[in-house]
């Protein structure tokens, strides 16, 4: 029983040193996000398992007073899980083909517009709205967490994990037969 986070390493990530991207946070963020997954314990009875993103450094560290998880990919993280917590990142794209909830995460420690606004279009694409770890904790975790809009899932996958061209075949069935 647990859920996952999907890690961006907001504030940390090498792209940042381009200067074009750079995401603004307080040192709050973090401390947020250990308060959240405490939280999502606490009123939801799952822990939460990190999927680390690609850039980390990973021997031996845990993030966010959790444990990275690299002996499994994220792939198997996802399917199992119960549900996914992130940003805007790619790896959503895991949550739809499996059809786990998904929480959008945004805060007041962040302080880049263009992300907080990329992270919102993300939600209103899959008619949610954002969760604030800053002000939302109490008042919305409860059970409709784990509700989805199927027809979002569906519109997201179509247009943007579905090759246009590809057969009308599951998931399972294309991995089976690319085997």
């Amino acid at each position: 029983n647990y859920a996952v986070y999907i890690d961006q390493m907001i504030g940390e990530h090498p792209d940042y040193k381009l200067g074009s991207t750079i995401i603004k946070f307080d040192n709050n963020f973090q401390k947020e996000l250990i308060n959240f997954f405490s939280q999502i314990k606490k009123y939801l009875n799952l822990n939460v398992k990190i999927c680390p993103h690609p850039k980390r450094k990973k021997s031996g560290k845990s993030i966010y007073k959790r444990r990275l998880n690299i002996k499994k990919s994220n792939y198997q993280l996802i399917k199992n899980c119960k549900m996914v917590m992130g940003h805007d990142s790619a790896a959503i794209s895991l949550a739809i083909i499996f059809k786990k909830p998904l929480i959008f995460i945004v805060s007041d420690t962040i302080k880049n517009e263009n992300k907080i606004n990329r992270i919102n279009q993300y939600a209103k694409f899959f008619k949610q709205k954002p969760f604030n770890i800053s002000r939302d904790l109490q008042d919305r975790l409860n059970k409709d967490m784990f509700i989805y809009n199927s027809c979002a899932y569906k519109r997201y996958f179509d247009n943007f994990i579905k090759h246009p061209k590809s057969e009308k075949l599951k998931i399972s069935e294309q991995i089976i037969k690319g085997l």
